[in-house]
């Protein structure tokens, strides 16, 4: 097993980060490694020519090429980065004087290297197996149906295809039932987000005539000012300087007379209280 990433020896240097990546997708690997070796186990992993194939059901033949399909595209996802390892570990072996890496963790970083391509090397043994063992289904399956159709035209029908044929035509059935519920959860989904927005579009048409009854009133509260001012302006121009002066000195006296008849107003409740007293 490969050593535990040694710390970062630079900010430039990306391959902490990289073995960091690697490390956490050669996990994935071996993970659907196992998944599809259990799988494949259960339905006959080996390559003898005895094996046969038709008693395989149908549900099981597809989960397996489920877990291949995952498994190759969990190696593939990782072969870039594995890749750039070796890159570099071979940059840093051809030139140590630009990299400058010491020479036990350069070595250390081979050892990982040679690791995760064994391991990824394992991982493809295992694909190509996989899909040996599903070309040779499938040509047992094609035969047997050939087989099959043979017999139906002659009048009779083979017995282990006619099991075959109907585990087949259960797990269509099934596949068939699970796509029905997906569509129908579809469906009630595109029908709320349907309803959803007939909603928020009844309110928005309710707000864009609220909006034009206030622009309305809106519109009629300025006219009546624009009218206003026009009269004042009217009445000023009509209005002589000396009667403007008039105005306002009489304005003024009004202003005095409030806030002398407010300052007696107060004073009052005072006295009344210093009488009581």
């Amino acid at each position: 097993a490969p050593s535990k990433p040694a710390a970062k020896p630079a900010a430039e240097d990306p391959w902490h980060d990289l073995e960091v990546e690697v490390d956490v997708a050669m996990r994935a690997v071996t993970n659907a490694r196992e998944q599809f070796r259990q799988a494949q186990d259960k339905v006959g992993g080996g390559d003898g020519g005895g094996k046969d194939w038709t008693r395989v059901s149908a549900t099981a033949a597809q989960q397996v090429d489920g877990l291949l399909s995952h498994l190759a595209q969990q190696i593939a996802a990782v072969e870039p980065d594995v890749q750039m390892m070796q890159s570099g570990v071979q940059a840093a072996l051809d030139h140590p004087e630009k990299y400058n890496v010491a020479t036990a963790e350069l070595q250390r970083r081979q050892d990982v290297v040679q690791s995760v391509t064994r391991r990824l090397a394992k991982a493809k043994s295992d694909v190509a197996h996989g899909m040996r063992l599903r070309e040779k289904r499938k040509a047992a399956l094609q035969e047997a149906q050939t087989r099959a159709q043979t017999a139906n035209g002659a009048g009779t029908t083979g017995g282990n295809m006619t099991g075959y044929m109907e585990q087949e035509m259960e797990a269509q059935r099934d596949l068939r039932a699970d796509h029905d519920q997906a569509l129908e959860r579809i469906e009630a989904g595109v029908k709320s987000a349907e309803d959803k927005a007939k909603t928020i579009n009844r309110e928005l048409d309710d707000q864009n005539r609220q909006l034009r009854d206030v622009e309305h009133d809106m519109d009629g509260v300025q006219m009546k000012i624009d009218s206003s001012m026009q009269r004042i302006g009217v009445l000023l121009d009509k209005t002589s300087d000396k009667g403007k002066i008039g105005i306002i000195v009489c304005l003024m006296v009004v202003l005095a007379i409030l806030v002398v008849f407010l300052f007696s107003a107060n004073d009052e409740p005072s006295a009344s209280a210093s009488t009581s007293e």
